[in-house]
Formats: structure tokens, C-alpha cells, sequence
């Protein structure tokens, strides 16, 4: 679950919540954010992984990145889920260089273009 701010992760519970997933939602919805880096399957799981459009782009000092984790914990190609895209209209356009560090973010033209993609 992919959304523009962390302060949208209790909202996402409660979506879950309302819709009978009371247990779940406490049990197994975690904030990407909030939790080291490294392996989370042996201790998360499956479940709902909740980050931010910022957080899919940060990175640890030894050079992990948060999207790699993600992707390491959705099992790589074998993933067979579901990827929200939450407030997907408000995430900012962001360009990554060659090694994948962002070059630039910002509300521009390109973020209205149909072009622009995550």
C-alpha cells in the first residue's frame, strides 16, 4: 500500500477495518517506514506493507534501499499480490540517475503527464 504520507498508514487500518479486516489490520499491516532495514519476511511475513512515494526511494548508508526490501519481501517475480497506489495523483514526480538516487522531485508539468509512472 503505497500512499504520499505516513500519517495515511492509521487511515489505511482503518479502511481495512472498515471493511471487516479488524484482526488483519492490527496483525498485519506495517509501516515500510518504521522498520530497519534487512530481511522483513522471517519476521513480517505476509501481510500489507504501507510506505510512502519518498520512502521507496530512500536508502541506508550501506546502500540498501527500501524499494529493494520491499521487493525482496513481496518474493521478487514469484510476487502474486496486490500493489496500491494510494493518492497516486498527489505523489511527486521523481527521476532517478544511473546508480538510482533521485535527481530531482517536485510538483512539475511532467507529474500531470500520463507519461509519468512510478
Amino acid at each position: 500500500w503505497v500512499s504520499v504520507s505516513s500519517d495515511l498508514y492509521e487511515d489505511a487500518k482503518r479502511d481495512l477495518s472498515d471493511l471487516g479486516l479488524d484482526g488483519y489490520a492490527v496483525d498485519h499491516c506495517h509501516n515500510l517506514g518504521k522498520l530497519p532495514y534487512g530481511d522483513l519476511e522471517s519476521r513480517y511475513g505476509m501481510g500489507i506493507m504501507f510506505c510512502t512515494y519518498q520512502t521507496l526511494i530512500a536508502k541506508n548508508r550501506e546502500g540498501g534501499t527500501r524499494l529493494d526490501q520491499l521487493i525482496d519481501w513481496c518474493g521478487g517475480e514469484d510476487f502474486d499480490g496486490l500493489i496500491l497506489l494510494d493518492e497516486c495523483h498527489k505523489a511527486k514526480t521523481i527521476e532517478l540517475d544511473a546508480e538510482g538516487n533521485p535527481k530531482t522531485s517536485g510538483n512539475d508539468e511532467k507529474a500531470k503527464s500520463s507519461k509519468s509512472a512510478i
